[in-house]
This record gives C-alpha cells, sequence and structure tokens, in this order.
C-alpha cells in the first residue's frame, strides 16, 4: 500500500478508465519518514520492509523497548502526537480499546505533515473517517489506504467510496491463502501447551482488551 501512494496508483487507475494521457510526479519513500501507531509484531515486520526502501521508521509501544529498524520509540498522548507530526507516511496498527477508539481524529490527523499518506490496518473506530475524508478531499493528506471501517460491510452509499487517491480493500489484509492453516496449527499448538501447562502463545490480556 506504500508504494501504491507513493506511485499514485488510484490516479493512475483512474486515468486508465478515462483513457487519459497525463504526465505527474511521484514521490518517493526512500529518506521518508514512517510512523508506526502501535508497533506489536506486524509493525516490526513492516519496519524490516520499509528500511529496505531506505526509509526512516519511529513508532508508538505502550512499553516502549529497542526494536530493530526503528529510530525510536515513544509512548502515551505525548509520544503520539510527537511521532505523528514526523510522519510523512503512517501505518496505523492500534488494537481497538476503550481508550483508542475515536483516538485519531481531525486534531491528530493534522498533526501529520502537509501532503502526508495514511495506511489503517487495525480497527474500523480509531481513525475519525469524516475526518480523515475532509482532509482528504481538501488534499490536507494525500492520499489513504484504508482495510478497515467504523461499520462492516461499508455501506455502499458512504462517502468513503468516493474518496480521492484512496484505496479501499474489505478487510482482507491477513487473509491471506494459508491463513485459515496457520489458525488452526496455532489452535492445536496452544490446547497442547494448554494440556502440559506451558504458556500459551498469543494470550489476550482482559485488562487492557488485547
Amino acid at each position: 500500500m506504500l508504494l501504491a501512494l507513493t506511485k499514485r496508483i488510484p490516479r493512475a487507475l483512474e486515468q486508465q478508465r478515462e483513457s487519459l494521457w497525463k504526465l505527474y510526479g511521484m514521490p518517493q519513500l526512500y529518506g521518508k519518514t514512517l510512523g508506526i501507531l502501535g508497533l506489536g509484531a506486524i509493525g516490526e515486520a513492516v519496519a524490516e520492509k520499509a528500511a529496505a526502501f531506505g526509509m526512516r521508521v519511529i513508532g508508538t509501544q505502550r512499553s516502549p523497548k529497542s526494536v530493530p529498524n526503528v529510530e525510536y520509540l515513544a509512548s502515551g498522548p505525548e509520544g503520539a502526537e510527537r511521532v505523528m507530526r514526523e510522519s510523512e507516511y503512517l501505518v496505523v496498527l492500534l488494537p481497538l480499546t476503550p481508550e483508542t477508539r475515536g483516538s485519531i481524529g481531525g486534531r491528530e490527523l493534522d498533526w501529520l505533515p502537509q501532503g502526508a499518506y495514511l495506511v489503517n490496518l487495525a480497527r474500523g473506530g480509531i481513525v475519525d473517517e469524516g475526518a480523515l475524508l475532509e482532509r482528504l478531499r481538501s488534499g490536507r493528506i494525500a492520499g489513504a489506504a484504508i482495510d478497515v471501517f467504523d461499520q462492516e460491510p461499508l455501506p455502499k452509499d458512504s462517502p468513503m467510496w468516493r474518496a480521492p487517491n484512496t484505496i479501499l480493500t474489505p478487510h482482507v489484509a491477513g487473509l491471506e491463502p494459508d491463513y485459515m492453516k496457520r489458525l488452526m496449527k496455532l489452535a492445536v499448538d496452544n490446547v497442547s501447551r494448554l494440556e502440559k501447562g506451558e504458556p500459551l502463545r498469543n494470550e489476550v490480556d482482559r485488562t487492557r482488551g488485547y
């Protein structure tokens, strides 16, 4: 999605549908700053790939620790603001909890530099869709890739379908061909661990909500 937005694929497809040959410039990922909100296992994988493109990576984590390919990590609202103010690209990977619901509204989106790009692979309800749409229409945010929505399926009359420079996918970011096979393997392994009294994998902290 970072590559697709950078290479302005939404515009390319729109021009293709209109049989329109019109040149336009393209930015590049190299040297740009990527912010990752919620830097867990998925975020670490994103950071590794972003570093391969020569990006500077920063992010947030509840309890910051050293993470490969990440320049610095911050925590709390102040940390999130610092990360967003420096992020030319922002990837949202936060869990949906009472604390994070609605946590990225108009004020927070305006922390991003002019012309930033946003990718939301977290959960619907974290990013204010109306505020994001307004900034996409004005060009304040240059483009977005969104896989999750506050209401799913996304209603046919939702204005998000027509958001400019935006790629929408129906909550399928993790649905690769072996998804169910890997899920069942994890479940079987956890049953075995439970029987042996061993620590389980991917345990949920019911207090935190994830």
